[in-house]
């Protein structure tokens, strides 16, 4: 997951790029679905591919058609990888600000 700004990341899923944001709309809806963000890193715990597509499609803003085509592309990359990108974006959401150093050093990509 690449860190593009504060509440901004993008990554890419079989072949096509996402950005992921941290808004309120997002936000709320993972709230609703899963009671709270505690809920919903422990139900990625869980490896469930629909846990996954969700908490993607509401941080991508996907609609339904783009939500069934993610769901697609996550089963090519695999589910570790799709748990991967949806603990990061809960990460994310609870402290947006965080700038990880990487591999170099650097602040600011992850």
């Amino acid at each position: 997951m690449s860190r593009v700004g504060n509440g901004i990341s993008e990554v890419e899923i079989g072949g096509q790029e996402y950005t992921l944001k941290v808004t309120i709309k997002a936000i709320e809806s993972i709230e609703q679905r899963f009671g709270s963000f505690a809920d919903a890193a422990q139900a990625c715990m869980k490896m469930n591919l629909g846990v996954a597509a969700f908490i993607i499609s509401q941080a991508a803003d996907l609609n339904k058609d783009q939500s069934r085509k993610l769901k697609g592309q996550l089963v090519q990359e695999g589910l570790q990888s799709a748990m991967t990108i949806a603990a990061e974006y809960l990460a994310m959401v609870i402290n947006p600000n965080d700038d990880e150093d990487d591999e170099d050093g650097e602040p600011g990509e992850r």
